[in-house]
């Protein structure tokens, strides 16, 4: 299995989960998966894929994970990860084929405060399938580590000298599960700045900070439920009426910074930052 955890996710998937179950719990939402690289796909990377997703419905959040969570991301109530304790993936909620030009395609829908969940896992596992069948193949620690480390040692290098915190978002895009534990790895023992993670398993894993903002989604809903020109200021008001100022975080940039920084009220601004 490629995904081995109910928290191998990223942190704004769970935080955005809570908001729709506040404000939004009948919605309904689809993820569609599209190549920007328009790749041309195997008959055995399909079936690899089909059987990775189908292994999702295997998953379910431990005890442990349970009392982690709770006492970490205490901006999350608790209902919320004893409601997660029971939440399954449904792989025969995912619709996955390719077309006559071999490219490849996802679709899963569901409630929005279901669904949100699909996506990342499921970019996670299309990653490391392709570079497992189409790219290079690093698979071993060893290789990996040749390959990463002396790229990662430059950056720690810029990092430290110019005083640049950052933090671990990858999942999604990570060349396979072990690099990105290399990754956090080589950060946490060789650079000061690096503050934490978004993966949220990797997070409770090694003893670091869970770090996530909020998804373009979010905004998104908003404005299919009322308008584009209130989603800024209608996701800012929600989130605070959940958050309570606990999560000052938000997403500038979904319809401009410039529409976005119009609808940041006085309000927004003294409970997001």
């Amino acid at each position: 299995m490629i995904i081995t955890s109910m928290l191998e996710n990223d942190l704004y998937k769970f935080s955005m989960s809570h908001y729709y179950q506040i404000h939004y719990p009948n919605a309904w939402g689809t993820f569609t998966f599209h190549d920007r690289n328009n790749t041309q796909y195997s008959d055995e990377f399909l079936a690899a894929l089909k059987c990775e997703l189908v292994s999702l419905s295997t998953l379910s959040l431990q005890a442990e994970e349970l009392q982690w969570a709770v006492k970490t991301i205490h901006y999350i109530p608790q209902c919320f990860w004893e409601w997660l304790c029971y939440f399954r993936f449904e792989p025969e909620k995912i619709d996955v084929w390719l077309d006559k030009e071999r490219h490849l395609h996802i679709e899963v829908s569901d409630l929005m405060y279901k669904v949100t969940f699909y996506e990342i896992p499921i970019l996670a596992i299309v990653s490391e399938l392709y570079h497992r069948h189409i790219g290079d193949g690093y698979q071993t620690r060893s290789e990996l580590e040749a390959a990463m480390i002396p790229k990662m040692a430059e950056k720690v290098t810029i990092a430290s000298r110019h005083n640049l915190y950052f933090a671990d978002f990858g999942l999604r895009r990570r060349y396979n599960a072990l690099s990105e534990q290399v990754m956090i790895e080589y950060m946490k023992a060789n650079c000061p700045t690096f503050t934490g993670t978004s993966t949220v398993l990797y997070a409770m894993k090694y003893g670091l900070k869970p770090i996530g903002t909020m998804a373009h989604e979010c905004f998104m809903l908003q404005a299919a439920v009322h308008t584009p020109k209130e989603a800024n200021y209608e996701v800012m008001e929600r989130w605070v009426e959940v958050y309570d100022g606990n999560l000052g975080t938000v997403l500038t940039d979904t319809y401009t910074v410039d529409a976005f920084l119009r609808n940041f009220s006085m309000y927004n601004r003294q409970n997001q930052m």
